[in-house]
């Protein structure tokens, strides 16, 4: 296997320019000592929620309709902080309740605001540097927050899949899964919402 520095040597001399956002990852991913560890799934399916949980604080917001609409990375960090990176280049450093205001569909509608990403830096509980990825639902019908999604997946380290118990796997779960595993070495399905189906 070439290293990517040699790939990169290769694509720019014969002006390969397909590969360079995967050249882009391979390089940030030897450069960074964290784990993605994606979570996704079809809108409503709970993911935020999940999250929330496993951060023991209702950092996201959850709602009846779609709500995440831009890729929210959790970065375990002793510096608690909020950052908004936008697509132009600049940044901005928020508060916990000013999140909704750029990842949620409500408040951002289309990404209006052009956020490209934001950053959590949260103190968890776990030995290893993680980064745990709020990705918007795929399926619904915002297509943006599907194609923001679709994005990011080739920066998967793990993934999470959530399938809600409300609904059964559907094709589009299924393809999800098979898609995942051209990018992730590691799949768990979680199935979310158990507690809404009766005994």
């Amino acid at each position: 296997m070439l290293p990517p520095s040699e790939l990169k040597e290769i694509c720019n001399k014969y002006g390969i320019t397909a590969l360079n956002k995967e050249i882009k990852i391979i390089e940030e991913s030897l450069q960074s000592n964290h784990i993605n560890i994606a979570v996704l799934g079809q809108f409503k399916a709970g993911k935020s929620t999940f999250i929330n949980n496993i951060l023991k604080q209702n950092l996201l917001p959850t709602g009846i309709l779609p709500t995440t609409s831009i890729v929210t990375i959790i970065e375990n960090s002793e510096n608690e902080t909020i950052l908004v990176k936008f697509k132009e280049g600049k940044e901005k450093t928020i508060n916990p309740d000013e999140i909704e205001f750029y990842i949620s569909e409500k408040e951002n509608p289309g990404n209006i605001k052009n956020v490209d990403k934001v950053l959590i830096g949260k103190n968890f509980d776990f030995d290893k540097k993680i980064r745990i990825i709020d990705t918007p639902g795929l399926g619904s019908i915002f297509e943006h927050n599907s194609r923001e999604t679709l994005d990011w997946l080739p920066e998967t380290g793990f993934a999470i899949v959530l399938v809600s118990a409300v609904n059964p796997l559907s094709e589009n779960d299924l393809r999800l899964i098979k898609l995942l595993t051209e990018y992730s070495p590691e799949i768990i399905i979680v199935i979310s919402k158990i507690d809404l189906v009766p005994d």
